[in-house]
């Protein structure tokens, strides 16, 4: 159970957060999908490059490409450990977000000891539903298939947001 005293910390790091969102931002990601729907791509396109910085990881742990859609995070620290294996997927309506969204949280679990499998998964409006979905579901199959060639000794899913979304109906 969260106490008062936490709950309005977490809503001071909201607002603090809230605060540095460029103006506009909610409407300018609003307007590009709603363009998108229409089959205006250029304005999401412009979205999704703007959220797709690469961020500085964890000195000790290692990014590499699984795949074209996929990236194993793990630290050099665990690297003779068999160690849990998160298949990780981001958050971003459905529309927005990357593996680099969620890198810095990858890179953190990863260097505590996870190895964290993050996907990306195919986005709307331009691959309806169910293609994001079966995307996590076949990134679970590899992941489950791999345990032993990557030192990994169980599967678990999340995500954040719609991440979390497709976490729970993969798992």
């Amino acid at each position: 159970m969260v106490s008062v005293a936490e709950a309005v910390d977490f809503r001071s790091e909201a607002d603090s957060f809230l605060r540095g969102m460029p103006k506009g931002l909610q409407e300018r990601q609003t307007r590009a999908i709603e363009d998108a729907i229409e089959g205006d791509v250029s304005s999401l396109e412009a979205v999704r490059n703007a959220r797709n910085a690469k961020p500085v990881l964890p000195g000790d742990v290692r990014c590499d490409s699984i795949g074209e859609h996929a990236v194993l995070f793990r630290s050099e620290a665990y690297r003779n450990d068999t160690v849990p294996l998160l298949v990780y997927f981001h958050g971003g309506g459905w529309t927005i977000g990357s593996i680099n969204s969620c890198s810095r949280y990858c890179g953190a679990m990863a260097a505590g000891g996870v190895a964290v499998l993050a996907v990306d998964y195919r986005l709307a409006p331009e691959y309806p539903y169910p293609n994001g979905l079966d995307d996590c579901r076949r990134a679970v199959e590899m992941a489950s298939d791999s345990l032993d060639t990557w030192r990994c000794r169980s599967v678990s899913v999340g995500g954040d947001s719609s991440g979390g979304n497709l976490a729970i109906v993969t798992a």
